[in-house]
């Protein structure tokens, strides 16, 4: 191979490595993300969307009814990912390419573990603040770009109020048939089960983690068919479900 044709496979092959990187991970900014020129207190106030987020003249944004979270610099509103929602905050400093959530607080719900995590079906805006707005060296604002929508957009985890089915205890074998259910998690440490309406030693069903599922059995074959609603927790984000005890013969 001459020099001009190693030069060309060089140029294509690194070209390839680039169109590769541009393709990993999630898109920076979503189908739906609006932009906004986001004025101050002292220059409009502009409200983000339907909520009562504002930059204050300090240049903080600040709310009245929302939380709101700083998860740090992102490379947009596609990198956001959900924070452990334990320092709850009414006002934080705006800060360009940082990324934010806001929800409300009804949303969030606390597990025994301590954890807390969000409802999948909550709404939750994330922001992205591109750049400060400036009329000479004053700062007037924020130009913002912010996404509504729900914490799990890639419907990872079972819908909230959703049916699971029947878990069956097949009587004649006396065995527990297997129900699987896909989640987006394979750490133990960050999945919790509960089954908030009943008392825990008298529910009949057992779970473990497999590779992004639960796997979900019935302990024993003495139980009244019944329906549960249970919680599922993977990482911040959270979901309730309905499940049924059955016999097979």
């Amino acid at each position: 191979m001459n020099i001009s044709r190693l030069t060309i496979a060089l140029a294509l092959f690194a070209a390839g490595l680039s169109a590769c990187s541009k393709d990993e991970g999630p898109e920076p900014f979503p189908a739906g993300t609006a932009t906004l020129y986001m004025m101050n207190e002292e220059n409009g106030r502009t409200t983000l969307g339907n909520s009562d987020v504002y930059i204050t003249a300090e240049g903080n944004f600040r709310s009245a009814q929302f939380p709101i979270f700083d998860v740090g610099e992102t490379r947009g509103i596609g990198q956001i990912e959900m924070p452990d929602f334990v320092n709850m905050a009414s006002e934080v400093a705006v800060r360009p390419r940082h990324g934010y959530v806001i929800c409300s607080p009804r949303d969030i719900i606390a597990f025994p573990s301590r954890t807390q995590a969000i409802a999948e079906n909550a709404s939750v805006y994330r922001v992205w603040v591109d750049s400060w707005i400036r009329d000479q060296e004053r700062v007037t604002g924020a130009n913002v770009r912010f996404l509504l929508g729900r914490p799990d957009e890639q419907d990872r985890m079972p819908a909230w109020g959703s049916d699971l089915g029947a878990l069956n205890w097949n009587d004649t074998e006396s065995r527990s048939e297997t129900l699987r259910i896909a989640i987006p998690a394979s750490d133990p440490k960050e999945v919790e089960v509960l089954f908030p309406y009943e008392e825990e030693e008298r529910v009949p069903i057992s779970w473990s983690l497999g590779r992004n599922e639960l796997v979900l059995k019935i302990k024993w074959g003495h139980f009244d068919p019944t329906e549960y609603r249970m919680r599922i927790r993977c990482r911040h984000i959270c979901t309730e479900v309905t499940l049924r005890t059955e016999y097979v013969y």
